[in-house]
């Protein structure tokens, strides 16, 4: 288990049957939130550390990856980063550097670059996920005419001055670009993937917020559906997971009545 306890990140270390075995604190000047924490192949602890924007967005700012007797092996500040997601060989990164540059790192575990890209267009990128076969797909909003490699997608506003302008891409191991559309969302709030298929979770936002839950088969196949649910100003659809097989785990807070507060529940979708 980690947290920030400022200005340390401490973490607490449990056997199979919960019993304590450490808790130590590490590094100096961390703030904010755990973002994210996975597990390697040989025990080792993966953390990135961001900042809550406004409920929705963490901002990453640093990584930390500790053995199981709690040493540190990698401890790595982010500039200027959008989005991150942690695995066995490293790490992947999106920087905004500004709203015309955005770019895709992949790094390895002693923070040498492995691959970046830079595309052509006004976009944000905001969430990251990757496959254990090296598939990585990120999402976030265009706000001109983007081009991912796959063609132009072109931004959409409605008379109310809504966007409806969330996109997901999908780039092989060396960072080829598979696949790039643009989902009829306004903003997407989770993502996964298994490689050959896409989880994703968001909001279209009219004068009623739709939340939405969506999969996406291999470059776009027949295994593809999209669930809308209605929810009366409720919250977006949130944080998803999916199953080796496809399960999608979703979590969202739907709206009742215009007088509650938004109800959370887990949902299963396959």
């Amino acid at each position: 288990m980690a947290r920030v306890r400022e200005p340390q990140v401490v973490i607490d270390s449990f056997t199979s049957t919960l019993a304590p075995r450490w808790s130590r604190g590490f590094g100096d000047g961390f703030y904010g939130e755990v973002a994210e924490l996975e597990v390697a192949s040989n025990g080792d602890l993966m953390i990135g550390f961001g900042v809550n924007n406004y409920g929705w967005d963490v901002t990453p700012y640093h990584v930390l990856r500790i053995s199981p007797d709690g040493l540190t092996r990698t401890s790595a500040w982010l500039d200027a980063a959008t989005a991150l997601v942690v695995f066995d060989e490293g790490y992947a990164i999106a920087r905004g550097y500004s709203p015309t540059r955005s770019s895709i790192e992949v790094h390895a575990w002693d923070t040498s670059l492995v691959w970046s890209r830079v595309y052509d267009g006004e976009y944000t990128i905001n969430r990251l996920a990757r496959a254990s076969d090296g598939t990585l797909v990120f999402a976030g909003e265009i706000n001109a005419t983007t081009n991912f490699g796959t063609g132009p997608l072109e931004p959409y506003w409605t008379p109310d001055g809504d966007g409806w302008n969330a996109y997901l891409a999908k780039l092989g191991s060396t960072g080829e670009t598979l696949l790039a559309q643009k989902l009829n969302l306004s903003y997407v709030r989770g993502l996964a993937t298994t490689g050959p298929l896409i989880a994703y979770s968001g909001e279209l936002w009219t004068q009623l917020h739709y939340q939405h839950v969506g999969r996406l088969g291999k470059l776009g196949s027949s295994t593809a559906w999209s669930e809308p649910l209605l929810t009366e100003f409720g919250e977006a659809a949130g944080s998803l997971s999916m199953s080796s097989s496809g399960v999608v785990y979703a979590n969202v807070a739907p709206i009742f009545h215009w007088r509650t507060d938004p109800w959370p529940f887990l949902i299963t979708l396959d």
